[in-house]
């Protein structure tokens, strides 16, 4: 066992995994934006020619590895790619989001539609398009509409390798917890529900992750860790990136963060505060000084590109036209006044004056509902069921959240708090605070406050002097180990029912449509849809009837009066005449 831990270990160290598992997307976003800026458009050429220029770009980083080791790399990430693709190839989709604007916006690129030179036919909102190029060029290639959600899959293992690199770097963390928490920072509830289902925030929450990560690790190895890896001197090394590769993950992962969604500009920016005042906890040193100014000129470089270039449409476009880079985020009246953030019908009406701290608070113990979030409270503890979607995680993780408050005790770790406190303020930073599905590094606070606990020299300082001072540290010991393995062990449960819950409310769609197709006469309508969402009724009347025509489903506008209906997706009914 420890001969294999040892080996994926060094696996994990290598820049070349890194590379393979954080450049792809971006490449593949950069060639589909080009695509369209020039006008050549999208087309099934964007994502084979992508892959060609991946494989490349890896050669040209790391031709000094040998072919061989170039070989086994790639060959490990497209089998992820490829394990991906086919698992979300055979997922359907039955979301609120996935089954209108993202699938609008998908059928538009699709159709031919170019947001740089115009708009997006059916969506109604100029957001961020990092998501629909990448999804579109590989629905393209694929002939799979369901097949889009490869993305997020990637994301993860990204989000996976960029949390270990990290996590290596600090001293204090075993073999075993840098792995464990590696995992579960990577498998974040939104972005395993998002496996399953078309939209973004999950892709958003596992880039932002990979992002943050890349930066804290800038300043490299703290002064307290051990020199050696894996007990050799010579293998010292593995845990340091070089600069120019360093600085090519940061921008290429800013870009593609920033044009995932707006949010996705605003936590970057916050986070990437948080990494520079991190730096600053370090040893003052030259290099140390070197290294921030580094990490200055390539976050600019980033937000430059990521903003000014491949960020033209939206933020440009809507600059120039609308006085407001990010004016699709609200609602505004008749006569244009900003009213309000476009997610606010979801909220409960209790929410509307509270302040972003008071709303956090109380979603936290209050139980997730139609609203998100309802008024009803949920105890700490009192149910295994997880609501990664709407307002919170769980009573597991307000649980969770509460054996926390007994780990501040024994965190002396100037870093870490400011790490800690940066991802609570970039949590508060907008009026969504209390979802989890909007604001998903909540659930990176409980993992950080162990992660630093593990991190901290001198854990036990408030134990007593004298005759009782082994058995006070014993008993913290034991203590501390007992709380850090509940918390972990809740945070798996979530991530695990998660994918569970999901797993199964998808076997249970494809049994009913089965079901429909043994039985025949049966029709799809759009009648829900046509007075409370009429700009999205064409593109997804159309895509639903050429989907269910196949199983012998004929489309109706509307279910007869008196006709037998059975709901099979969110929102969608199929009836009998």
């Amino acid at each position: 066992m420890s001969r294999l831990l040892d080996r994926l270990e060094v696996v994990l160290a290598d820049n070349l995994l890194l590379s393979a598992s954080l450049l792809f997307m971006p490449i593949l976003y950069g060639v589909g934006a080009f695509g369209l800026i020039t006008q050549i458009g999208l087309g099934s050429w964007v994502f084979p020619f992508a892959v060609l220029l991946f494989v490349l770009v890896i050669f040209a980083l790391h031709r000094g590895d040998g072919f061989r080791k170039l070989l086994l790399f790639l060959s490990l990430f497209f089998l992820v790619f490829a394990v991906t693709a086919w698992f979300s190839s055979h997922v359907i989709d039955n979301s609120w989001d996935g089954r209108r604007y993202h699938a609008a916006a998908l059928l538009s690129l699709l159709s031919g539609g170019n947001p740089f030179y115009g708009t997006l036919e059916g969506v109604g909102y100029d957001y961020p398009a990092a998501y629909w190029f990448m999804s579109s060029s590989f629905i393209l290639w694929t002939s799979s509409f369901e097949a889009s959600f490869v993305f997020t899959g990637v994301a993860i293992f990204g989000a996976f390798v960029s949390s270990w690199r990290f996590i290596a770097l600090l001293s204090g963390v075993s073999r075993g917890w840098r792995l464990v928490l590696s995992a579960l920072l990577a498998c974040n509830p939104q972005a395993i529900s998002n496996l399953f289902m078309n939209q973004v925030d999950g892709l958003l929450v596992s880039v932002l992750l990979s992002v943050f990560m890349l930066l804290l690790s800038f300043f490299g190895r703290d002064s307290a860790s051990d020199s050696a890896f894996l007990g050799k001197e010579k293998r010292g090394k593995l845990y340091d990136i070089p600069y120019r590769l360093h600085a090519l993950y940061i921008v290429s992962s800013l870009v593609l963060l920033i044009n995932l969604k707006f949010s996705g500009f605003l936590y970057g920016g916050i986070l990437g505060f948080v990494a520079l005042c991190y730096g600053l906890t370090r040893d003052r040193t030259a290099e140390l000084g070197k290294r921030l100014f580094r990490l200055v000129g390539v976050g600019v470089v980033g937000v430059i590109l990521g903003f000014f270039v491949f960020g033209y449409f939206p933020y440009v476009k809507n600059t120039i036209e609308k006085g407001n880079p990010f004016h699709s985020a609200y609602v505004y009246d008749d006569e244009g006044s900003r009213v309000g953030n476009v997610v606010s019908r979801h909220f409960d009406s209790k929410f509307y004056d509270m302040s972003h701290y008071e709303k956090w608070w109380i979603s936290l113990f209050s139980k997730s509902g139609d609203k998100w979030t309802d008024s009803e409270p949920l105890a700490p503890f009192s149910s295994v069921y997880p609501n990664s979607f709407g307002g919170g995680f769980g009573s597991l993780f307000s649980g969770s959240m509460l054996l926390c408050l007994t780990l501040v005790f024994f965190i002396h770790n100037r870093g870490g708090w400011l790490v800690i406190l940066g991802v609570f303020a970039s949590i508060l930073s907008t009026e969504v605070s209390f979802l989890s599905r909007l604001s998903p590094q909540n659930w990176w606070l409980p993992l950080l406050f162990m992660l630093f606990y593990f991190a901290s020299e001198n854990k036990y300082r408030f134990r007593k002097e004298g005759f009782s001072l082994q058995r006070d540290a014993l008993a913290q010991k034991l203590i501390t180990k007992l709380i850090t393995r509940t918390i972990a062990i809740c945070l798996l449960w979530i991530s695990m029912s998660t994918f569970l819950n999901h797993a199964r409310e998808n076997v249970s769609t494809s049994r009913v449509i089965a079901d429909l197709e043994r039985e025949g006469g049966w029709y799809i309508t759009r009648d829900i849809d046509t007075d409370i969402y009429p700009i999205y009724t064409d593109a997804f009347f159309s895509y639903y009837a050429s989907g269910l025509s196949s199983i012998g489903l004929p489309s109706l506008a509307k279910c007869p009066t008196g006709s037998l209906r059975r709901v099979i997706f969110f929102g969608f009914v199929v009836c009998r005449p």
